[in-house]
């Protein structure tokens, strides 16, 4: 039960934290958000032992939709949490991991140029049924703000990840390296 509140709780915050900011639209908030997409392929895996137990070929992409909500500190730094749902080609479980977030600017988030940033983010996967992973999640990668004539911000970046989960007393770990999109408002 727990659990679920939790994800009701992390799913509503967004939409809480835009109708806040939509009614406050004459004062500048430092709330930020970022949706995104994610697509990697492994560089560390368990092919060996999961060819030989599942009997098939071993291919591993890495899927993932993801959400960060937080704050920033001084126009360059972010604190936010980040929750998202990857799914590994080879791996008949999922990942939800719920972590911690901070993100670094080389030049003011609101600036009207492109601005490079990197970041770093780690916690524990969230297992909801036996389908979901248990287990620890980290990632650090460096990206690009776009700014535009469009209300939303773009953004690209290249990140290294691990995951880890502990099924049937046995322990797996996925390195992967990848791109990630999206928009932050």
């Amino acid at each position: 039960m727990k659990k679920i509140f939790l994800l009701v709780l992390l799913i509503s915050i967004p939409i809480f934290c835009q109708c806040q900011e939509n009614d406050n639209s004459s004062s500048k908030s430092n709330y930020i958000g970022f949706y995104g997409v994610g697509i990697s392929t492994s560089i560390d895996r368990n092919a060996d032992y999961l060819q030989k137990s599942e009997g098939r070929a071993f291919k591993e992409f890495s899927f993932d939709i993801y959400t960060t909500q937080g704050f920033t500190l001084y126009n360059r730094v972010i604190l936010s949490a980040m929750f998202a749902l990857e799914k590994q080609t080879g791996y008949h479980r999922l990942f939800l991991p719920m972590k911690g977030d901070i993100k670094y600017f080389f030049k003011p988030i609101d600036s009207e140029e492109n601005v490079f940033f990197v970041y770093g983010n780690f916690g524990k996967s969230i297992s909801l049924s036996p389908a979901f992973a248990n287990g620890f999640s980290s990632a650090f990668g460096i990206g690009l703000f776009i700014t535009g004539d469009f209300d939303e911000k773009l953004f690209v970046s290249l990140e290294i990840k691990n995951q880890q989960d502990v099924y049937n007393n046995k322990s797996y770990s996925f390195g992967s390296t990848g791109i990630k999109f999206g928009l932050s408002f």
